[in-house]
């Protein structure tokens, strides 16, 4: 019997214990009743091995130099022209809140008067609720 590629997921899962309790009890009886799936274990405990060297593995680390010919990048470009084309901001002096009634204040928005605004908003209620009223009666009377 070959050994899908299920059973080989399964059996990675057995040997880094992300099975639990009941399934792997009944995979390791299998693996103790099957000769073919007890190689396969073996061949997952042998990946999870070379994974876990893998892991542990050191490089050395390789030096990233820019040739000495080529040109800046353009980010860099563009960092450094936005650096001298910014306007740079005069420091105000620090002085305290004006506290006098003279001082400009921001003036409130100009609304319609509320008896238009009303009259306008019940008109809109009203015919929102008689459009509803007939789509309902169509949908209800089958047309």
């Amino acid at each position: 019997m070959a050994i899908n590629a299920e059973t080989r997921q399964r059996l990675l899962e057995l040997v880094y214990d992300l099975l639990p309790e009941r399934e792997a009890a009944e995979l390791r009886e299998r693996i103790g009743a099957d000769e073919e799936l007890s190689r396969a274990y073996d061949e997952a405990r042998a990946m999870a091995d070379l994974f876990a060297e893998a892991a542990r593995h050191r490089s050395p680390r390789i030096p990233l130099r820019r040739p000495v010919g080529t040109a800046e990048s353009p980010i860099s470009k563009m960092r450094e022209i936005e650096k001298n084309t910014q306007p740079k901001s005069p420091k105000r002096p620090e002085r305290p809140m004006s506290t006098s009634t003279e001082s400009p204040r921001p003036k409130a928005a100009i609304k319609p008067p509320v008896a238009a605004r009303a009259s306008w908003a019940r008109g809109a209620n009203w015919a929102v609720g008689l459009a509803a009223a007939v789509l309902l009666m169509v949908s209800i009377g089958g047309y």
